[in-house]
């Protein structure tokens, strides 16, 4: 296997120009919400890829598989300490080149977002609404609640995304999922959200504002870019 540092994968043509290469990929989708006064800023890492394979004397592309793969805390709720934070997991040698940020810009979440933009950090800025409606508009984005938990859950519950088994803080971010109860609003519209515990869901917003982003990002080399996505 042929890993490229865009994170496109590839296997050898066996020294046979008539073989047709399937180009695979590795690449990773970070999620952030951003913590409030006493709150932790939350984040998470998932993993995804399609891995080429050959079967017989023809290459094909293996199922996309997604994981997630790393969580982390951190307590210092000042830009400063966060961008740099993002900025050491963004650069890490297994990852960098191949990663994109997706932030929680609900609230104080927009002036962060400027923050990021003013420290050459690319990502996207995901506020979340009430409703089922979503919209974008450059690196903006605007997703209702509901779809973005509903996602998450969907995606564990037929294992199109699974939870890695060593995930760091694995048994804290299983809690955050089972606290999730559906609700009915006044409107007698249907609602995913999170029981009030001695916590919130920051992961689990961490890890769907993530996925959100791998469902609807591109850019990648390789890949047609989203016009105005990052600006």
């Amino acid at each position: 296997m042929i890993e490229r540092d865009d994170g496109t994968l590839c296997l050898p043509t066996r020294g046979d120009p008539s073989y047709k290469r399937a180009t695979g990929y590795r690449r990773y989708w970070l999620g952030v919400d951003l913590g409030q006064v006493n709150d932790p800023s939350a984040f998470v890492l998932i993993r995804d890829e399609r891995i080429p394979y050959w079967d017989r004397n023809r290459q094909r592309l293996g199922e996309r598989r997604r994981a997630i793969v790393w969580a982390d805390f951190i307590k210092d709720t000042s830009y400063s300490a966060i961008s740099e934070y993002i900025r050491t997991i963004l650069t890490r040698p297994a990852i960098i080149g191949r990663v994109k940020l997706a932030i929680d810009a609900t609230g104080v979440g927009r002036a962060f977002s400027d923050f990021l933009m003013e420290k050459q950090i690319e990502h996207a800025a995901v506020t979340i609404t009430a409703g089922a409606a979503t919209s974008r508009k450059g690196r903006y984005h605007n997703v209702a609640k509901n779809v973005l938990l509903g996602d998450l859950a969907n995606g564990l519950e037929t294992r199109k995304v699974i939870v890695a088994h060593d995930l760091p803080l694995r048994d804290r971010f299983m809690q955050e999922l089972e606290s999730f109860e559906v609700k009915t609003t006044a409107a007698g519209n249907t609602v995913l959200d999170a029981r009030a515990t001695e916590h919130h869901a920051d992961l689990a917003v961490a890890a769907a504002i993530a996925l959100y982003l791998s469902n609807v990002g591109a850019g990648f080399i390789g890949e047609a870019a989203v016009a105005g996505y990052w600006g």
